[in-house]
């Protein structure tokens, strides 16, 4: 090749022209095949390239950082990598996620059991029915139903319905208003919204749900499908953002989950995917879910975030918050003095407060008991019985309910009193209650 060999491009030798003289061939021919060649060859740095033809060997000749190629790391190595990388995007997804209980887990009010009537199921979810149809609904823990997913919400029918005009069955959330401001809805800037969830219920067709504002002026409508009766599925929703209706942004309810069982043609949405004004619960073409004493209806892995990105199946368990974490949350709108697995009125001493009477202060320090979190807003509270169970009596048997929690601005914290003095109080003793403070949406 004519070149010097540092690999530096000289002219090569007998290329020199001469005017009025011909051109020879072959010279020619090599000079223009090895420019050719060289061309397309790495450029040495030397003479302005990289001396490589990949990115990494160019970064590391040029000394920029210090690279190892994929090819050349261990299966060890590369699993770690795979592993370091996922905990810190499912972390960031988890705490993203404006839902509250997803995965269904937290069962403070209800516990184990169950319910026939509207109402919550599990903290945070809602079941609400109108309508000639009998159901019951429970949040069990049943591992294997959902791949990496204990509990899901469970609705089973005891009696079927034809659906009338203003029948429904449906699951809901509200979300508090904090938590979905940033999609900015209602404004000229509004993001979209990615739902992810599981479903296995036993009648395979077209289901729906609807995203809904906390004023119940302006719905968007969407469907899925339950391809196979029973079999878990996984499903993926993406929703525009829309500058329509208002949206609260502070600590009322802000957005309404929906997912539905059933529902008549009053409450069915005008069309689907699309935002329409007015308050719907199901869109066009929603199955009956409750046609059969068979029919079961299960969900759970609900996530709820900002944008378009949603975990894969394979990834969606894993962005679950923890346990310990999602019930933190949850005690924000509703909390107990009983231990988590008692059931409120359940007669015992364990985790008993002690109330004010007299004006004596019994708490300590200073004659206030403070919400660990700080709930949503004051509270609707309801004291019982430690040593009966009943509601609405201290632990002596005096009937009084404690007085409605007041506020502490601006920390939003409350304190729990005796209402007043009642006949048989014992004064300047302690007086152990029970209680429960609801500050739901």
């Amino acid at each position: 090749m004519p070149r010097d060999g540092s690999g530096i491009y000289t002219r090569p030798p007998g290329t020199n022209a001469v005017a009025d003289t011909t051109i020879e061939s072959t010279k020619y021919n090599a000079n223009v095949a090895d420019v050719e060649t060289d061309l397309n060859a790495p450029r040495p740095i030397i003479a302005g390239g990289t001396g490589a033809s990949s990115a990494i060997d160019a970064a590391n000749n040029l000394g920029v950082v210090s690279v190892k190629a994929a090819q050349t790391f261990t299966d060890a190595e590369k699993a770690q990598g795979r592993s370091n990388i996922g905990a810190n995007i499912f972390d960031a997804q988890a705490y993203d996620g404006m839902q509250i209980n997803g995965s269904m887990e937290v069962r403070q009010e209800l516990g184990a059991g169950g319910r026939t009537t509207p109402g919550y199921v599990c903290d945070g979810w809602q079941i609400y029915f109108a309508g000639s149809m009998a159901v019951g609904a429970s949040a069990p823990l049943q591992p294997g139903t959902f791949t990496g997913i204990s509990n899901y919400l469970n609705v089973s029918v005891t009696a079927s319905a034809a659906m009338a005009a203003g029948d429904q069955v449906t699951i809901y959330q509200a979300i508090e208003g904090y938590r979905v401001s940033r999609l900015a809805w209602g404004t000229g800037a509004p993001q979209p919204l990615t739902i992810g969830f599981w479903t296995a219920h036993h009648r395979a067709g077209l289901y729906s749900g609807v995203i809904r504002n906390g004023a119940s002026t302006v719905t968007y409508a969407f469907t899925y499908t339950q391809a196979s009766p029973d079999v878990q599925q996984y499903n993926v929703i993406t929703i525009p953002g829309t500058g329509g209706g208002a949206w609260a942004v502070d600590n009322t309810a802000g957005m309404y989950v929906m997912f539905s069982m059933a529902c008549g043609s009053t409450n069915t949405a005008p069309s689907a995917n699309n935002w329409v004004s007015g308050s719907f619960a199901a869109a066009p073409g929603q199955v009956n879910g409750v046609a059969s004493t068979s029919d079961v209806f299960r969900i759970t892995g609900v996530t709820v975030l900002p944008g378009t990105q949603a975990p894969t199946a394979a990834q969606a368990p894993l962005i679950m918050r923890p346990y310990d974490q999602e019930l933190f949350t949850c005690r924000r709108y509703w909390q107990k003095s009983y231990n988590y697995s008692d059931a409120p009125g359940t007669a015992t001493m364990r985790n008993a407060v002690i109330t004010r009477i007299y004006g004596t202060d019994s708490f300590a320090p200073g004659g206030a008991f403070y919400f660990t979190p700080e709930m949503r807003a004051a509270p609707t509270c309801v004291v019982y019985n430690p040593n009966t169970g009943a509601a609405g009596q201290f632990h002596n048997n005096v009937a009084g309910a404690l007085s409605a929690a007041f506020a502490q601005p601006p920390d939003t914290k409350f304190v729990l009193a005796q209402a007043s003095n009642h006949a048989g109080s014992i004064a300047n003793s302690s007086n152990h209650a029970h209680f429960t403070a609801d500050a739901r949406l």
